[in-house]
């Protein structure tokens, strides 16, 4: 160990000015620091406390407490005789790694943030967790709080059709925790894969092949999922009947029909993605599937459209037979979800802000809706896919270069965008998959190839 020391007065000058109050806290953080950052080197030798204290013109104790402090955290080496010494460091050794993106890239079914209702959300917020009791505050039923479950449950009923009761629904983190809690049961009683509709979400296709689960193609079309052309024989058919992604279609009568046919034949489960139904700009939302067969379809949904995805908040509304295991497996998942933020949407919806908020979003991204339409229109003589419903487009392209060189334009300019083609499992059509929530048509229009 090295023998090199440092004076008294060296040391108050490396510390700097002394605190009139508080010189023991001021005396551990300025040492701590310096042994940290490499002005105080490994074996080097401290004044005595007593010298210290002489050079700072204090009292011994404070300074002894503070050599003690340093000492019990490792900072510091204390022998009876050679006094203190800066302890041995161990190096830091940092493995390389790759960059890893923590925020992921825009997404086209990303609502406008500037449309979130603040006042109205604080104020319920306040409202909601004034009803709190005190009980509320512990570790709760991991169905979630009465309160908001009844709201939900009279939401679902009188908005999307649904058969279900408030102890029928599970609070959940959002639609990605509610696959992963379905994929979890179904994993668990060895159902089989996964179907998922082909073009579909590339985001629930990576959520749940990282969760383990063999996840399998099923055609989808102008007309929606077609259960028939499936791939072998699924345990369980993801599917977005209210607004197809990425075709931007809805589920037939036909098909609906079929595909629940499918379901009660073999015992199967259908899991019904309701991501944004209560977005439609030229009629009335379509109905959810699950009212036409609530034991063979998982119903889920999110206020990720209607407020903000960053807010986390969803339900669950499973088959009876299913419903204690996925309960059970939420309660293993995150013990429930923020009661405070179940209050403050129970206060939302219950105020009738919630659909107020609704109707608002139906007529400013309806709007913006058609005028990207008419200008894609007047530029190319085309029509984008699918009905006026959602946050996003389907506008197919004539080959992958030109899909390529669109989203290269649009990512420059931090515009909402994602490949048609990788919507398939393997290749696919070329085409861009628009968010309209905010992107102005005329950044759009030159993107995209004559």
């Amino acid at each position: 160990m090295s023998d090199s020391a440092i004076r008294p007065e060296d040391l108050v000058l490396l510390l700097g000015a002394r605190p009139r109050r508080g010189v023991r806290a001021w005396l551990y953080r300025g040492i701590a620091k310096a042994v940290r950052d490499g002005r105080l080197p490994p074996g080097l030798r401290l004044p005595s406390s007593r010298a210290v204290a002489a050079a700072l013109g204090v009292a011994r104790g404070p300074v002894s407490e503070a050599l003690e402090l340093l000492a019990a955290e490792g900072y510091v080496i204390t022998r009876d005789r050679s006094g203190s010494r800066v302890a041995p460091r161990a190096e830091s050794v940092r493995a390389e790694r790759p960059e890893v993106a923590l925020r992921p890239p825009p997404s086209p079914g990303t609502p406008d943030p500037a449309l979130f209702p603040w006042a109205s959300w604080l104020r319920s917020m306040r409202i909601g967790s004034a009803r709190l009791r005190p009980d509320d505050l512990g570790y709760g039923d991991p169905r979630g709080l009465p309160a908001l479950r009844e709201r939900v449950a009279e939401l679902l009923r009188l908005t999307r059709g649904a058969v279900v009761a408030p102890d029928q629904v599970v609070i959940i983190s959002g639609v990605a925790q509610g696959l992963t809690l379905l994929a979890t049961v179904l994993r668990r009683r060895g159902a089989g894969p996964i179907g998922l509709e082909d073009p579909g979400s590339p985001g629930a296709r990576d959520s749940l092949r990282s969760l383990g689960a063999d996840v399998v193609p099923v055609p989808a079309d102008g007309d929606g999922l077609d259960i028939d052309r499936r791939v072998g024989e699924p345990g369980a058919v993801l599917v977005t009947p209210a607004h197809q992604y990425p075709l931007g279609v809805p589920l037939s009568p036909d098909r609906r029909r079929r595909l629940l046919d499918w379901a009660a034949a073999v015992d199967r489960l259908v899991i019904e993605d309701d991501y944004d139904a209560d977005l439609r700009y030229d009629g009335l939302p379509i109905g959810v599937l699950q009212a036409m067969a609530p034991d063979r379809v998982a119903l889920l949904g999110s206020v990720s459209k209607v407020l903000a995805p960053g807010m986390r908040l969803g339900w669950l509304v499973p088959p009876p037979h299913l419903y204690d295991e996925l309960v059970a497996a939420k309660r293993n998942a995150d013990l429930g979800t923020s009661v405070f933020d179940q209050a403050a949407l129970a206060e939302f919806i219950g105020s009738g802000e919630y659909q107020r908020q609704v109707r608002r979003l139906r007529q400013v991204y309806g709007e913006r809706r058609a005028a990207l339409v008419g200008g894609l229109r007047e530029r190319f003589d085309v029509s984008p896919a699918g009905f006026s419903a959602g946050l996003h487009v389907l506008v197919r392209l004539p080959d992958h270069d030109a899909e390529q060189r669109a989203l290269a334009y649009l990512a420059e300019r931090n515009v909402a965008a994602h490949a048609l083609s990788d919507c398939f499992f393997a290749d696919g059509d070329p085409g861009l998959v628009l968010g309209t929530a905010r992107i102005p048509a005329p950044d759009l229009i030159p993107a995209l190839p004559d």
